[in-house]
C-alpha cells in the first residue's frame, strides 16, 4: 500500500523541516542581508567573526555543479557577486547551493526566507514525482541512490 501524494509530500517537507540546511539557509540569508547594507569587506569581517557560512561542502569537495549552474545564470548585483568572490577567496571553497539560492532570492527581491521556500517547492516537485511514479509503477522511491551519468549540458 503506497501513501496518497499528499501524504507522501508533507512527510518529506517534515523530513526537510527538521534538517540542519534550514538553519544554515538562515545563516546564509542573514549574511547576504548584511552584504546588501554594507558591502565593503563583509566576507573578511564575516570570517574574521566566524560567521561566514556558505562555502564549501563535504557532499561535493570540488564544489556543487547545482550552486555554480545557479551563480552563473543569475545575473547578481555586483554588491553579492563582490561578496561571494570574496567569500570564496577566503575560504578557498566555492558557494553551497544553499548559498547560490539565497543570492537569487535576494536578487529577485523576495522576503529573506525566500530561499527556504524555494528550497521546498524545489523538493516537493521531486516528492510529488516519486510518489506519482510509485503509484502507477509500483516502483520503490529510491532516495539514496547517486547520479552518476554525464554531467548536465555536457552532450
Amino acid at each position: 500500500m503506497t501513501a496518497p501524494p499528499a501524504g507522501a509530500a508533507l512527510a518529506g517537507l517534515m523530513t526537510l523541516a527538521g534538517t540542519d540546511l534550514l538553519i544554515e539557509l538562515a545563516r546564509e540569508s542573514a549574511w547576504v542581508v548584511a552584504v546588501r547594507r554594507q558591502a565593503v569587506d563583509a566576507a573578511r569581517r564575516a570570517h574574521e567573526a566566524g560567521a561566514l557560512s556558505g562555502f564549501g561542502s563535504s557532499v561535493w569537495p570540488g564544489g556543487d555543479p547545482r550552486a555554480a549552474g545557479l551563480l552563473a545564470v543569475a545575473d547578481l548585483p555586483q554588491d553579492i557577486a563582490r561578496a561571494l568572490g570574496e567569500g570564496q577567496a577566503l575560504t578557498g571553497r566555492a558557494p553551497t547551493f544553499g548559498l547560490a539560492l539565497v543570492a537569487v532570492a535576494r536578487r529577485l527581491e523576495l522576503p529573506r526566507d525566500a530561499a527556504a521556500d524555494l528550497l521546498m517547492i524545489g523538493r516537493l516537485a521531486g516528492l510529488l514525482a516519486h510518489a506519482l511514479d510509485q503509484t502507477t509503477n509500483g516502483s520503490p522511491i529510491r532516495a539514496r541512490l547517486r547520479y552518476v551519468g554525464p554531467e548536465p549540458g555536457a552532450n
